[in-house]
């Protein structure tokens, strides 16, 4: 074999490497397993709910989950945590610590879609995964990746598309939806996120209101989706078209550049 030859050969096999490299994340989606590492006493029948419930809706779906560790956003695990095309936060997973945070909003920024369904304003302050008194709120996640305000509780019975995008596909711009049945969720206001879908909105004072109930903010390549509403199933058919486009490929493509 003469020596231009093996050199020819390197460089082709140098340059598949690199295709290999630079190909789409393979792993189509993850669910955060928040009490994998998390102890929290009062929490953990909730966020073990959450994880169980948001599997089973992602997989009604034609997804196939793969759970995720907590520990997939700090910056060790930061080259296992960009495979993924998408990273689901489910109902229950309150406190993360400040590291965590900051791998949330990295990973948006390198054009992950997240998807939470918290509103991020809790933290694990001394980041010792124990979960007490001690732990509260804190800002940094709230008014950067997520850029909504989520507190207290609230009752949500009806929803209206604000305009035609992936994330509102199958609903009416402008057109109010009474659900089948109410969903849960916090209490909120726009920070700096673009509200999609907003709800009305009843707190356990019988004062009621409007809301956002689904919001995405973008950073740099990626972007954050918070969805409000609890859902639980999906056999409200409103519910189900907003949680399957809050998945499909067209959401995706719309608000991540991951190529």
């Amino acid at each position: 074999m003469t020596r231009r030859r093996v050199v020819c050969m390197a460089l082709l096999a140098a340059l598949a490497g690199a295709g290999l490299q630079a190909a789409p994340r393979p792993k189509a989606i993850g669910v955060v397993d928040y009490t994998s590492r998390y102890t929290w006493t009062k929490g953990a029948r909730a966020a073990q709910a959450g994880l169980r419930t948001m599997i089973a809706n992602l997989t009604a779906v034609g997804l196939q989950p793969e759970t995720v560790s907590p520990d997939l956003f700090l910056r060790p695990n930061w080259p296992e945590r960009d495979r993924y095309r998408r990273l689901v936060v489910p109902v229950g997973a309150e406190y993360f610590s400040q590291a965590i945070h900051e791998g949330m909003e990295d990973y948006v920024r390198q054009g992950g879609l997240l998807i939470t369904s918290v509103s991020m304003i809790l933290q694990d302050k001394d980041a010792d995964y124990v979960i007490t008194d001690q732990d509260g709120i804190a800002d940094f996640a709230s008014e950067g990746v997520v850029g909504v305000h989520g507190q207290q509780t609230a009752r949500m019975s009806r929803i209206k598309a604000l305009a035609a995008c992936p994330l509102t596909q199958g609903l009416a711009p402008g057109e109010w939806v009474t659900l089948s049945q109410a969903v849960a969720g916090r209490r909120t206001r726009n920070l700096s996120a673009e509200v999609v879908i907003l709800s009305d909105r009843e707190l356990a004072s019988g004062a009621t209101g409007e809301q956002p109930f689904l919001t995405y903010r973008h950073l740099d390549r990626g972007a954050c989706i918070y969805l409000v509403g609890q859902l639980g199933t999906l056999d409200d058919p409103v519910l189900r078209q907003v949680f399957t486009n809050l998945v499909s490929p067209q959401t995706l493509d719309w608000l991540c550049l991951q190529e």
